[in-house]
């Protein structure tokens, strides 16, 4: 097979390393043939770059200037604003045509679209007549506050009329857009995820001082402020021995946010930014418990990778977290956007050690055995063979 991907980033957020999971698959047979498109945009990080991971892979690329076709919703009543997300689509546009002489020179049959976010993977397929799967990662409006910068009618219409098939990374996901693009288009499957560096043997501390990690990039979404104001409620309790570390990327608005509220609550001593934290893998070694406090998570690979390394979970009830979290069984469900509840799910495993031990057991082997990369490729590269052939 040959197959274009184009992704939505350069950096190595979850839905790429999911990618290159599917990437990694696909190469083990010399037969298939993969080429990547990558945007060239003014919003990359230096950390973590698609570019040199496919280099280490000798995968070649199309690197060319890119943008999204969905924009933050306030954007909607900025005149100026939204002048330049529609000049953005026109240059995207522009720069499909150029990705469209490269992909058919290479003979391409088919092109996976990495995320809703990014329209140039249905262009090309359109230009150069191939099979087109477009993976949905996001929910859009509800995790991320995003809206199609063109009409939203006409942009689902652009969806339906230009893929084969749609990948849904969960149930709540199936269920949103199976409605807008049609149930026979759309197929749930799961993220899978690369355990061979994660695996680790379950720690069970005895002592009464834990840590706590939540992760990802920070914004309101993703709900820091719920887990920082439960370790307030946790330390006024008399829980001093608590440390939340929170990892990831941040936005700089919502971090003063953050920062006002541990100054004020003079928790400072309870909470650490760690910043972009390149081997997680190692950064778990000292986890107790991990949260995952997002407001409504299309899947939550953040929590599939706390089972792997060994860490029970407490997430939000809503979203792809819910579908993820057995309650009580691979781990805790609280009431998102109830402090008090998670703060009560957090004492409860602090003190219930039991709870905690047959939770990590019951959740690692729940992830090893149904969220592998190897489990997600074939189902997807079964849905390629039966477009293609």
């Amino acid at each position: 097979m040959k197959i274009l991907f184009v992704s939505h980033e350069n950096n190595l957020g979850g839905a790429t390393r999911s990618m290159l999971g599917i990437i990694d698959e696909l190469i083990k047979d010399k037969n298939n043939e993969i080429l990547v498109f990558v945007p060239k945009f003014n919003e990359e990080t230096k950390q973590g770059k698609l570019t040199t991971e496919l280099e280490i892979r000798n995968i070649p690329y199309i690197y060319k200037r890119a943008y999204w076709w969905m924009y933050p919703k306030e954007n909607k009543k900025r005149v100026m604003k939204r002048m330049v997300d529609y000049i953005k689509v026109f240059l995207t546009y522009l720069t499909s045509l150029k990705a469209a002489k490269i992909a058919k020179k290479r003979n391409i049959e088919l092109v996976h679209s990495n995320s809703s976010v990014s329209f140039l993977g249905a262009l090309v397929a359109r230009r150069i007549n191939s099979k087109h799967i477009w993976h949905i990662r996001e929910f859009g409006r509800e995790d991320h506050g995003l809206e199609f910068v063109l009409n939203h009618k006409k942009s689902i219409k652009l969806m339906k009329n230009n893929t084969d098939k749609f990948i849904c990374i969960s149930n709540s996901i199936y269920i949103k857009y199976s409605k807008l693009l049609g149930e026979d288009k759309c197929e749930m499957i799961f993220n899978g995820l690369d355990i061979k560096q994660k695996i680790k043997e379950p720690v069970y501390k005895a002592d009464k001082a834990y840590n706590l990690l939540i992760s990802g990039r920070i914004k309101e979404s993703k709900g820091q402020l719920e887990a920082i104001s439960a370790i307030k409620i946790l330390r006024d309790k008399g829980y001093n021995n608590l440390t939340l570390y929170i990892a990831g990327i941040c936005d700089d608005t919502y971090i003063e946010k953050l920062n006002l509220y541990i100054e004020d609550n003079k928790i400072i001593d309870n909470i650490n930014f760690c910043g972009f934290v390149k081997d997680m893998t190692k950064f778990r070694e000292k986890i107790d418990i991990e949260l995952v406090c997002s407001k409504m998570e299309a899947f939550g690979r953040v929590t599939i990778e706390a089972m792997l390394n060994g860490n029970p979970v407490i997430g939000a009830n809503t979203g792809g977290t819910k579908e993820l979290i057995k309650n009580r069984a691979t781990g805790l469900l609280y009431e998102q956007g109830n402090v008090n509840d998670l703060a009560k799910k957090i004492e409860e495993l602090i003190n219930d050690y039991d709870l905690r031990k047959n939770i990590v057991e019951k959740s690692y082997s729940y992830a090893k055995s149904n969220f592998t990369s190897k489990i997600n490729a074939d189902r997807i590269i079964k849905e390629y063979r039966k477009i293609l052939y």
